[in-house]
Formats: structure tokens, C-alpha cells, sequence
């Protein structure tokens, strides 16, 4: 006897599922090799900063010692958004046990649900050299040559100073830069380098910088000074083939990160409960915050 209701559909569910959990695992996430992943319950980003006009001063005795202050950012309060993709399946398919495409519908929407934060940050950077991305708690883009510092009329930038192509000098330029930029206090920050972000061309040269003793390309066997100071990480799903990035580490009073990504509802399946129409829709969704926290630990070059 045919089936010629939801026990069609629900006979098929589990399958579904499981292709669904197979695809998320067959997904390679690359953003997760230099943005810092969490969830809601260990992650409260509330941009406020702490800091003085100067930097701290030697006080003879009995001197005042004037206070801090702290600052409440723009963005005191991360928005979170929804994403979700879905398909519709045919109760036909299932009664051809046409297990090919119920397997493979599942599979990849669970890729494309695991894979998505990658899209998101290829936006991201796509635009970091303007206004139009994330702002940060100063009210400017990802990446500026003016970010406020916390007294309000002192600036610094994440940018290097002179756009360039990725090679030996403009890494060791990027390097001093993170290594000197001031804090909100108005102190060296001494940000270290952490990870190397290139798109697929810049990939090969990525790689030569940071693996070899001797300078790229050179007839004197100069030593290299960028070897192994920061984890190459290819980032495939960017627009620019010639814009590069770094992400940096440094103490912090505020444990503020860099690039962060947090879930607020994990990676989820789901299906209708009643199929219309002889036909049911499954959907994937998850909510997240992401963004950039702290602009010191993130820098780029826009060489185009």
C-alpha cells in the first residue's frame, strides 16, 4: 500500500539528520584559524575602555595622582542576527527512493550552514578599508588611519602607513607598526604578530616569507627577521587578490579580542512539522554576533 502522508517524510527524517551532521563535518571553516570562536555564555562585549590623556607618570611623594576613566564606547551592545538556508523535498523523491538526492540535499545544506561564517568574513574584509563594515567602538571602520584613542583627540591606526604589496619590507613594516602602536593609556601596546590572512594568490609568497632563514628573492643571503613570527592562513573566499591582513596579540586590562565570532544559537536542523502540498521544507539557521572588538589587534594593507 502507498504511503500518502507525513509517515512518508518522517520515515526519511532520520536520514536527513544524519547526512546533515556528515556535511557540517566534511566542511573546512577557514575564518576559524584566526578569528577567536565562542558563544554567548563565555563571551560579553560591551565596548568600554579605560584610559588617560597621557601615560602614566612617576609622582613624587605626597603629589596628587590624578584618575582614570572610563569610557563607554558607541557599540555597548553586539547585535545578533539570524541565518538560514533551506530546500523544499518532494514526497515523489522519497517514494522513487531517490536516496542520492535525499542524502545529498542534507549533506550539503549542512556544509553550507558549518561553511557560512567564511562568507561573512569575506565580506568583512572586503570592506574593512571603508566605513561601510563593522564599525569599532571609536565610530570608524575596521581599518582606519584615525581610530580615537580613549582621550578623544588622540589618534592611531591600524593601516600601513604606505599601502603596499605583500613582500619582505612591507611585513616588517606591518610588524613595527603593531609593535608601536599606542594604548588607550598612552603607552606602547607592543602588539605581536599572530596570524598572516592572504588571499589564494598571495598564498605561495605568504609562505616563502615565513618559512625561509634567508630573505625572498635576494643575491646576499640576508637573514630573515619575519621567520615564523605568525601563522600563515590562507583565506580563500576573499574578493582582493593583492589586499593582506594580520591579527596581533598583546596584554590587554580589558581582555578585549580581536576578531571574534560568537553564536548565539548553535548550527540547528530543522523541518516542518505538517508537509503541504505533498511537499516539506527543511531549513538550517544559527544566530551570531561578530565583528572587530579591539582595532589595535587587527591590520591590513589595501594594495590594490
Amino acid at each position: 500500500m502507498a504511503i500518502y502522508n507525513s509517515s512518508a517524510f518522517l520515515s526519511v527524517d532520520p536520514v536527513k539528520r544524519k547526512y546533515f551532521e556528515l556535511g557540517r563535518a566534511d566542511a573546512e571553516v577557514q575564518s576559524w584559524d584566526f578569528v577567536k570562536k565562542g558563544t554567548m555564555e563565555d563571551a560579553v562585549r560591551h565596548a568600554v575602555r579605560y584610559g588617560n590623556a597621557g601615560q602614566m607618570a612617576v609622582k613624587t611623594e605626597g603629589a596628587a595622582v590624578s584618575e582614570g576613566t572610563f569610557y563607554q564606547g558607541a557599540d555597548k551592545t553586539w547585535n545578533a542576527i539570524t541565518m538560514a538556508a533551506g530546500y523544499t523535498l518532494s514526497g515523489e523523491v522519497i517514494q522513487d527512493s531517490n536516496l542520492k538526492l535525499i542524502k545529498t540535499t542534507a549533506a550539503l545544506l549542512g556544509r553550507k550552514a558549518e561553511m557560512h561564517p567564511d562568507q561573512l568574513w569575506a565580506a568583512f574584509f572586503g570592506t574593512a578599508f571603508t566605513t561601510t563594515t563593522g564599525v569599532t567602538d571609536d565610530g570608524l571602520g575596521a581599518l582606519s588611519a584615525s581610530h580615537l584613542l580613549a582621550d578623544g583627540v588622540t589618534t592611531g591606526s591600524n593601516l600601513l602607513s604606505t599601502a603596499a604589496a605583500l613582500e619582505e619590507e612591507s611585513l616588517e613594516a606591518m610588524m613595527t607598526q603593531m609593535r608601536t602602536v599606542i594604548a588607550d593609556d598612552g603607552s606602547r601596546q607592543a602588539v605581536k604578530p599572530k596570524s598572516l590572512i592572504v588571499p589564494a594568490t598571495l598564498f605561495p609568497i605568504a609562505n616563502k616569507l615565513y618559512s625561509t632563514s634567508k630573505q625572498v628573492g635576494t643575491m646576499n643571503n640576508d637573514d630573515s627577521w619575519v621567520k615564523g613570527q605568525a601563522k600563515v592562513c590562507p583565506f580563500d573566499t576573499l574578493s582582493s587578490q593583492t589586499a593582506w591582513f594580520m591579527t596581533g596579540k598583546g596584554p590587554y586590562a580589558n581582555g578585549a579580542d580581536g576578531l571574534f565570532f560568537d553564536y548565539r544559537m548553535p548550527i540547528t536542523f530543522m523541518t516542518d512539522d505538517v508537509p503541504r502540498m505533498w511537499t516539506k521544507f527543511y531549513m538550517a539557521l544559527y544566530r551570531a554576533a561578530y565583528g572587530l572588538e579591539e582595532w589595535r589587534l587587527f591590520w591590513g594593507s589595501n594594495a590594490v
